[in-house]
């Protein structure tokens, strides 16, 4: 579920049309690591990209 919300909320962000419940849900689901559940097995130089690439588009959700 997670990847459908961060990937929805990316392609509404770009179409300008970020839906403010799809904003919350995919901000909350990435301050909660559900992504990161998935990168686990990844190497620690993988998995800390991935958190860095998560952390900073939050921030984009979060300013939007």
């Amino acid at each position: 579920m997670s990847l459908v919300y961060i990937g929805l909320s990316s392609i509404q962000m770009k179409k300008k049309c970020l839906q403010e419940q799809v904003r919350k849900t995919a901000i909350d689901l990435i301050e909660r690591g559900a992504d990161l559940e998935l990168w686990e097995e990844a190497d620690t130089k993988d998995y800390e990209k991935r958190k860095k690439i998560l952390r900073e588009f939050k921030e984009k959700l979060i300013n939007f």
